[in-house]
């Protein structure tokens, strides 16, 4: 019975493989099971490699005397970059300053502040909610002597 049920399995397969179209079928079938496989995996995988979305708001903390302090992130920076750091945004923060001599003469002197992923955010600081006033600063040599003063200009 056994031998029986092989010989008439594979003559029906003979049969079934035997035609041209047939075998165009088998080709179709097999090429659009491998299709659906690799967009199912390239799906599965692209969700696996996306890195989770980054919320990008202004930097603000309350102080121990319920003020709170705001600093807005700099605009036109280039947030693809930064959602793609294994950093989140925020604390610390790395402060810098740049001494640039102008045309006319006279000195510049820059802020930047960066967060950890490596986000920009403006010097300018609010203070519940009111942007303060420029700060101003003092140049003194070596004795204290003052040498100059004024005050910075946000832009």
């Amino acid at each position: 019975m056994d031998v029986m049920i092989r010989a008439f399995l594979s003559g029906i397969a003979k049969d079934a493989f035997a035609g041209r179209r047939a075998r165009t079928a088998i080709v179709l079938s097999a090429v659009i099971v491998g299709v659906l496989a690799i967009v199912v995996f390239w799906g599965i995988s692209s969700r696996r490699s996306r890195p989770p979305a980054v919320k990008f708001a202004p930097l603000a903390k309350t102080d121990h005397q319920g003020d709170r302090w705001t600093l807005e992130l700099t605009s036109g920076q280039p947030l693809a970059s930064i959602q793609q750091s294994s950093k989140a945004p925020g604390e610390p923060l790395l402060v810098r300053t740049d001494l640039y001599k102008s045309r006319t003469g006279g000195y510049s002197i820059g802020l930047s502040v960066q967060g950890r992923a490596g986000e920009r955010y403006s010097g300018a600081v609010s203070k519940n909610g009111q942007r303060l006033p420029p700060p101003r600063f003092e140049v003194v040599d070596r004795q204290g002597r003052l040498l100059g003063a004024g005050t910075f200009e946000y832009g």
